[in-house]
């Protein structure tokens, strides 16, 4: 299965980086998540918020990693892909890669969500609507 990946276009501002001016470790995490929650707006309409507000559902992070190759400086331009690996039955497993304009690896991502009933927290099926719209993104690694 070979599906669609999400890319966006970064540079790393000097507020995202430690003292030492490289990428401060949480923020790849951060920029992943900020990508997912676009792609979800592409693809599916939504904004995490609206999955909230609108249908009572939430799509918390149960594991998180990155694994860094080469620092990202302040100042440095990045590209971040982004697809989905998997779709379970309430899970959402996510993969992601960081590389400079040249094309060098910068991170790697993993990121699982899992898709919840909002007040109770119990785990609910990914909707056939949003498994739908999402499954252009799957991609086998």
């Amino acid at each position: 299965m070979s599906g669609k990946t999400f890319v966006q276009q970064r540079c790393l501002n000097w507020g995202e980086a430690d003292p030492a001016g490289t990428i401060y470790a949480p923020r790849a995490i951060d920029f992943a998540i900020q990508a997912i929650e676009s792609l979800w707006k592409e693809a599916v309409g939504l904004s995490f918020n609206d999955l909230y507000t609108r249908h009572g559902l939430g799509a918390p992070w149960v594991h998180t990693s990155c694994e860094f190759e080469k620092p990202l400086r302040a100042g440095e331009a990045f590209e971040l892909r982004i697809w989905l690996q998997r779709i379970g039955r309430s899970s959402l497993n996510w993969i992601g890669e960081a590389a400079q304009p040249d094309g060098e690896p910068l991170f790697r991502l993993k990121l699982v969500s899992v898709i919840i009933d909002a007040k109770s927290g119990e785990a609910r099926s990914v909707p056939d609507a949003i498994r739908g719209a999402l499954s252009a993104f799957v991609k086998a690694s």
